[in-house]
C-alpha cells in the first residue's frame, strides 16, 4: 500500500472509529439491547405482524399502525414524487438515527432528477426523534420489530405500485436501510431490483466483531450466539437469485466489513467506494450514480 493510500485509509477508518467512540461515551443508557436480548428470529417476525396499511392517493406522508404481540408502533412512508404508471419506482429507506427520514434521499435525488420516477421514502416505527429511536433499539426484540415493520411496509408498497402499473421497482437503503433492503429480498424478493448501500446479511457481525460492539449492552456482548441466531439471515439470502442485487460497499468501512459481507453477493455486481462508512455516506454523487444506474435501466 502506498503512503497516499495509507493516509486515505487512516482518514476513512479513523472517522468511523471516532464516531462510535463518541457514541459509546453516552454509556449504558443509550446502548443497543440494554433492556434485554430475548427475541424471536428476525426473519420470522414479518409474517406475524399486524399492519393497517393504507395505500397512497397523493404526494405526502402516510402513517401505518403496526403490531407484534405486546409491541405497537407507527411506521411511516412519504410519497415524495409521483410520476405515474409505467415509470420506474424507487423505495428508499433511511439509515440509523436518521429521524428526518426523507432528508437523505431528497439530497441524493433533488427535484431535477425526479421527473421520471416515483419516489417513496420509508421510516421505521419509533423514529420521530432521538428519544423514540433510543427506546426502539433498547431491546433486541424491539430492534427486530423495527426492521421487520419496514420489511412488511416495503412489501405492501411494492404491491401498491404494481397495482398502479409502475415500471421497474427498485428497493434501496443506506446502512440500516440497506439491511432492510436485503431482508426484504431474502423474505419476499418480490421487487425487480435491490440496491443496498453499506449492508450485507450478517447483521450480527456488525454488533459482535466490529468497532460498533462498543455500542451494545454488556449482556449482548457476552452472548454473541444469541445475536447470531436472531439477526443473521445469510442462509435465507442465499436461497434467492443474486442477479437482482447490486450492492454498494465501502472498502474502509469499519462497521460493514467488506471481506465479511461481500460473500453473499455476485462479485461482478459489487460496486466499491474507496471510503469508509461515514465518508462514503457523505458522497452524494456516488450514491446518486448507484441509484440512477438501476432506475435508468427501465425503458418503459
Amino acid at each position: 500500500m502506498t503512503e497516499g493510500k495509507k493516509r486515505r485509509n487512516n482518514i476513512h477508518t479513523g472517522i468511523d472509529r471516532i464516531s462510535t467512540g463518541i457514541g459509546s461515551l453516552y454509556g449504558e443508557k443509550v446502548r443497543f439491547f440494554r433492556e434485554g436480548i430475548e427475541s424471536p428470529r428476525l426473519i420470522e417476525i414479518p409474517a406475524a405482524l399486524e399492519m393497517d396499511f393504507s395505500g397512497f392517493t397523493e404526494e405526502g406522508e402516510y402513517r401505518i399502525p403496526v403490531r407484534f404481540g405486546r409491541l405497537e408502533g407507527t411506521a411511516r412512508y412519504f410519497l415524495i414524487h409521483r410520476a405515474g404508471p409505467h415509470k420506474p419506482s424507487l423505495i428508499f429507506h433511511h439509515g440509523s438515527g436518521e429521524t428526518n427520514y426523507t432528508s437523505r434521499i431528497r439530497r441524493i435525488l433533488p427535484e431535477p432528477f425526479l421527473s421520471r420516477i416515483n419516489l417513496i421514502a420509508l421510516s421505521i416505527p419509533w423514529n420521530r426523534n432521538m428519544k423514540e429511536y433510543v427506546y426502539g433499539i433498547g431491546s433486541l426484540e424491539r430492534f427486530a420489530f423495527l426492521l421487520a415493520s419496514s420489511v412488511m411496509l416495503m412489501e405492501f408498497l411494492g404491491r401498491r405500485l404494481r397495482e398502479m402499473g409502475s415500471g421497474k421497482l427498485v428497493a434501496s437503503g443506506i446502512s440500516l436501510g440497506g439491511w432492510i433492503t436485503n431482508l426484504h429480498y431474502s423474505i419476499y424478493g418480490s421487487l425487480d431490483e435491490y440496491r443496498p448501500i453499506f449492508a450485507g446479511a450478517a447483521l450480527d457481525h456488525l454488533f459482535t466483531d466490529t468497532v460498533y460492539r462498543s455500542m451494545i449492552s454488556r449482556e449482548a456482548g457476552a452472548h454473541p450466539e444469541v445475536l447470531r441466531r436472531v439477526l443473521n439471515f445469510e442462509d435465507l439470502f442465499r436461497l434467492r437469485d443474486p442477479r437482482r442485487v447490486f450492492p454498494l460497499l465501502a472498502r474502509y468501512d469499519q462497521y460493514i466489513k467488506l471481506e465479511r459481507q461481500r460473500g453473499i453477493y455476485l462479485e461482478e455486481q459489487i460496486s466499491i467506494l474507496e471510503k469508509g462508512h461515514i465518508t462514503g455516506a457523505m458522497d452524494r454523487n456516488a450514491l446518486r450514480e448507484h441509484l440512477l444506474h438501476g432506475l435508468e435501466q427501465d425503458h418503459a
